[in-house]
C-alpha cells in the first residue's frame, strides 16, 4: 500500500461539486422540476450539458431533496396521508412557489404511496350534486350563519337568493345560534321585501326551530292556495347541500374574515382596543345589518 496520500485535495474526477445554495444550480434544478424531469441521471446529464455542471445522479438527487424538489417531500410532512392531490399541489405552490399540475403530482404521489388513495377513499365520501332548476328571482331563498368572526365576537347570519346567490341582506348578530333572533331576521328580510318566497332552506341547526314554524305559519296565512307540500315552504339541508349560502360565505371569508381576525387580534396585542370602553364596542356595530354598515 503507498504510504502517500494520491488525492491531497480531495477532489474527484466531477471537480468541485457545487453546494445546494449556488444560485446557479438551484435555478437549473429550478427550471428541471417545472419540466417534470425527475430523473436524476438524466437531470446530471442535462447539467453537464446546458450549465457546463459536473454532479453524479446521487449528488443530484441529495441536492433536489435539499431544495424541497423530491417529488414526495411535501407527503413527508403528512405522515397521517389525510392530504389529497390538490393539497398537496396547493402546499407546494405555497412553500416553493413552482406551481405543478395536477396530474404530476397525482403521478408522484400514486408511485410513492398508492396506498393512500386507498386510505382517503374520496369515492365513499363524495358527494352526490343535482342541477338547480329555480323558477326565478325570489322562487328560493337559502339562509345560514357565518362563524368564522365568532371568536372575536360577530356572529353572522345572512340570506341569499338560490337562483341568482344575489344576497338578500346579513346581519352581525348578538348570536347566529339563537332562535328568536333568526326568525326576527327572517321578518326583517320579509317586511324588507314586502313579501316571502316559495321556499327557504336551512341547514339542520336547532337555531331554525322557530324559524319553521314561522315560515309554515306564513305561507298557510296567505297563500293557502298553494299544496304545503309541493313545494314545502321550509326545506333542511345538509350543510353540503345548502350550496347557494356557503358558496357566498367563501366570497366573504377570502375578502374579509381570515384578515379581520388576524387585525383584530393584532388590535388588543397592541393596545388599540379595549373591550370595556363602551365607545368602542358600539362603533363594532353589533346587531346591525352588514348592508346599513356599509
Amino acid at each position: 500500500m503507498a504510504d502517500h496520500n494520491h488525492n491531497p485535495t480531495g477532489r474527484n474526477q466531477h471537480g468541485e461539486t457545487l453546494k445546494a445554495d449556488d444560485e446557479r444550480l438551484v435555478k437549473a434544478l429550478q427550471a428541471y422540476h417545472r419540466e417534470k424531469l425527475t430523473n436524476n441521471d438524466k437531470i446530471s446529464k442535462r447539467l453537464q450539458a446546458d450549465h457546463g455542471i459536473s454532479m453524479h445522479a446521487s449528488t443530484v438527487k441529495q441536492r433536489r431533496r435539499a431544495l424541497g424538489l423530491m417529488g414526495s417531500a411535501q407527503m413527508d410532512k403528512d405522515p397521517s396521508r389525510r392530504q389529497g392531490v390538490r393539497t398537496i399541489q396547493q402546499r407546494i405552490a405555497f412553500d416553493s412557489g413552482i406551481h405543478l399540475t395536477r396530474d404530476f403530482v397525482s403521478h408522484v404521489m400514486h408511485q410513492h404511496d398508492p396506498e393512500g388513495f386507498d386510505q382517503r377513499e374520496p369515492t365513499a365520501k363524495k358527494i352526490v350534486r343535482f342541477p338547480k332548476v329555480p323558477i326565478g328571482i325570489h322562487e328560493r331563498w337559502s339562509g345560514d350563519g357565518h362563524d368564522k368572526l365568532y371568536k372575536i365576537g360577530f356572529p353572522i347570519w345572512g340570506v341569499v337568493d338560490d337562483a341568482t346567490t344575489a344576497w338578500l341582506d346579513a346581519w352581525v348578530v348578538p348570536s347566529n345560534r339563537m332562535g328568536e333572533i333568526i326568525a326576527y331576521c327572517f321578518l326583517c328580510l320579509v317586511e324588507k321585501y314586502k313579501g316571502i318566497p316559495l321556499q327557504f332552506t336551512t341547514d339542520c341547526g336547532s337555531e331554525t326551530t322557530q324559524l319553521h314554524g314561522l315560515i309554515e305559519a306564513l305561507r298557510s296565512i296567505f297563500h293557502g292556495d298553494i299544496d304545503p307540500t309541493e313545494p314545502p315552504a321550509h326545506v333542511y339541508l345538509r350543510s353540503v347541500h345548502n350550496i347557494s349560502i356557503g358558496c357566498s360565505w367563501l366570497r366573504l371569508r377570502l375578502d374579509f374574515g381570515d384578515n379581520a381576525v388576524i387585525f383584530f387580534n393584532k388590535g388588543i396585542e397592541d393596545g388599540l382596543y379595549d373591550p370595556d370602553d363602551p365607545q368602542q364596542y358600539s362603533a363594532s356595530g353589533s346587531g346591525r345589518s352588514c348592508s346599513e354598515k356599509s
